[in-house]
């Protein structure tokens, strides 16, 4: 019965679950972004120094912040990419509506020229191997 899918209706909107494990899973949200030219990393760092507090109280952990230095294969170019870990993307959803992210989001908008979000879990290098 663990694996049935069910509905339910929480703080964070509806979400399919297929069971309370998958619910309270921990996420990995990596981020990678291309700054606006000219400013807009030293405007996205400000933005980073205000949002993560907030971050912070509703579970985020950073595992990483990366500046890539050379592409060594493929086309995929950004200019910064961070991967940051939240207690369950009910956390995430949280975190989203805060009023205090609301008010700085803004300026991440004016910073940034295009991002990619992607929801990610951990793999373990031993699964990996495999």
């Amino acid at each position: 019965m663990s694996t049935e899918k069910r509905l339910e209706n929480e703080e964070c909107g509806q979400q399919i679950l297929e069971d309370r494990e998958e619910k309270e899973r921990k996420i990995c949200i990596l981020h990678a972004v291309w700054f606006k030219k000219p400013a807009g990393s030293k405007l996205y760092n400000e933005y980073l120094l205000l949002v993560n507090p907030i971050a912070v109280n509703h579970g985020a952990y950073k595992v990483v912040g990366l500046i890539p230095r050379e592409i060594l294969r493929g086309g995929f170019r950004p200019d910064y990419i961070s991967v940051v870990e939240w207690p369950s993307m009910c956390h995430y959803y949280q975190f989203l509506k805060d009023p205090l992210y609301h008010r700085i989001s803004t300026m991440r908008d004016e910073a940034i020229e295009k991002a990619i979000v992607i929801d990610c879990s951990r793999v373990s290098w031993f699964y990996m191997k495999q």
